[in-house]
């Protein structure tokens, strides 16, 4: 379950413009601490 939702995360945040992927990121980041894949998908 877990999987598929972060693959689709990943695909719907290659959709995007980088400027909204790093807001995105950032109100993610803000709101809760980030988890392990939140991380690494903002480092890619």
């Amino acid at each position: 379950m877990l999987a598929t939702v972060d693959k689709i995360f990943k695909v719907e945040l290659m959709k995007m413009p980088p400027s909204l992927q790093n807001t995105l990121m950032g109100d993610l980041i803000c709101e809760e601490e980030a988890s392990a894949s939140e991380v690494s998908i903002a480092i890619r």
